[in-house]
């Protein structure tokens, strides 16, 4: 049984580690789902998350993988990318999130990689009915998106109750709660997000419409679909091109001036199986890919 070793960051979730995980046992795989330190050097292949996996730094994997589910964000973004580039070792294989990530990274030699975009856990596409109790749930960073803390703002002063899941600090906390009806979840584990979104009528997506995100699946409005609640959301390069090619029609922030904006609304609904984690690697043939490798 060949086995592969997937690294975890305590900085991020990578819900890609479980999915891949769950994926390769199910093709029979043994998989060492850890933090980088803890993997053994006996398995196979190593799957790094990168961040950064300096060419200097003694390497004691036998292959391995890394995995770029993200461009750079933050201050001089695209510096970091090169960065990256440059003193990252080269590994056996290698994983994009999409070609505009490939791109943008442009390694020399890349002869060993794929694109595996974004998938939904299947638990997201489980359909229970439930009363709602919230108009609007946001999952994710608040801290340091000033856009994003105006429109929650705005949106409790116009009578939207909304539910926070995530971490924020008691200052944000006071400071939103004074608004309105805002309540907040913190940070749950993920089995709990799909019936906490479910208690809500839509999902709050507020992107940037700036490098990298304009061009970056956004996970939270994949998860939010699946579990069969509405979308309101900002006008961004990526969401602009999901509603055309699937012919889905959120309801855009900009257009909500009052609450009933909102409560006369229909939302649709949008088949999400093929977002599924299960679709995502068996369309990427990510088992063939993984076992190319080794052989």
């Amino acid at each position: 049984m060949p086995s592969i070793g997937i690294s975890l960051k305590r900085n991020y979730y990578t819900p890609e580690a479980f999915a891949y995980k769950d994926y390769l046992i199910r093709n029979g795989w043994e998989v060492q789902l850890d933090y980088e330190e803890f993997l053994s050097y006996e398995n196979d292949i190593t799957l790094l998350f990168l961040g950064l996996d300096p060419f200097w730094k003694k390497n004691r994997f036998k292959k391995i993988i890394h995995d770029y589910p993200s461009l750079s964000t933050g201050k001089f973004p695209k510096i970091k990318n090169f960065v990256k580039k440059r003193i990252n070792r080269k590994p056996d294989g290698r994983i994009f999130l999409n070609s505009f990530v490939e791109n943008e990274f442009n390694f020399k030699n890349c002869k060993n990689s794929i694109n595996i975009d974004v998938g939904v856990d299947h638990l997201f596409f489980e359909r229970v009915d439930v009363n709602k109790k919230y108009d609007l749930v946001y999952s994710g960073v608040i801290l340091g998106r000033d856009g994003l803390i105006r429109e929650l703002k705005r949106l409790a002063i116009l009578g939207f109750r909304i539910l926070i899941i995530g971490e924020v600090d008691e200052n944000l906390k006071k400071y939103l709660g004074l608004q309105g009806e805002v309540f907040f979840a913190g940070r749950v584990d993920r089995d709990k997000l799909p019936g906490l979104y479910r208690l809500a009528k839509a999902g709050l997506s507020i992107s940037p419409d700036i490098y990298p995100f304009s061009s970056q699946t956004t996970i939270k409005t994949l998860e939010y679909l699946a579990s069969g609640i509405g979308l309101v959301s900002s006008h961004y390069g990526w969401i602009n091109q999901f509603s055309d090619k699937y012919n889905y029609d959120p309801l855009w922030i900009d257009s909500i001036k009052t609450k009933d904006d909102f409560d006369y609304f229909e939302f649709s609904q949008i088949d999400m199986m093929e977002f599924s984690w299960d679709s995502v690697l068996k369309k990427t043939n990510f088992n063939n890919f993984v076992h190319s490798l080794i052989t």
